[in-house]
């Protein structure tokens, strides 16, 4: 009698085969995946702060709007804090920057008078916290809860 197809046994062993296979390559894909998702919200923030910059040329070029100023996210909604030109301290519930990405979930961004940028910003999706003191060039990633990633300096 003439067999035709696989045994039962043939069969297994390509599931088997197919289950490690998968094992195998999985985590690799997942932390390839968490990867690109921190640097992407890394180069997000990293044209915040070229925003920032372009804010603060703006202010020194137009004198109007708020400088020092500090602007903090909560669940995605900015709130702006700062000095006017009045010299008077102003809350406005809108995103002073010109900004076309996706808001941060929560943290801050201080504009310093003298143009420097602060940031502290979280990510809730992976659960990450970025900053860039006064000083340093670019955002740096920081292992922080979310509760830790703030600024404590305000501007009014």
């Amino acid at each position: 009698m003439l067999k035709k197809g696989f045994t039962l046994v043939e069969l297994l062993a390509v599931i088997v085969i197919l289950a490690v296979i998968a094992l195998i390559t999985t985590p690799i894909i997942i932390d390839s995946l968490n990867t690109s998702k921190k640097e992407a919200f890394k180069d997000s923030v990293n044209s915040l702060i070229k925003v920032t910059q372009n804010y603060y040329a703006g202010i020194t070029y137009n004198d109007e709007g708020l400088l020092p100023v500090k602007i903090t996210y909560n669940n995605k909604i900015p709130t702006a804090k700062g000095i006017d030109k009045s010299n008077n301290c102003k809350t406005i519930s809108k995103n002073i920057l010109d900004y076309q990405g996706d808001n941060p979930d929560s943290g801050s961004i201080l504009i310093t008078k003298e143009g420097k940028v602060i940031i502290a910003l979280y990510n809730k999706n992976i659960q990450t916290c970025i900053q860039k003191g006064e000083d340093d060039k670019t955002a740096k990633f920081v292992d922080k809860p979310e509760s830790e990633c703030k600024i404590t300096q305000n501007a009014c």
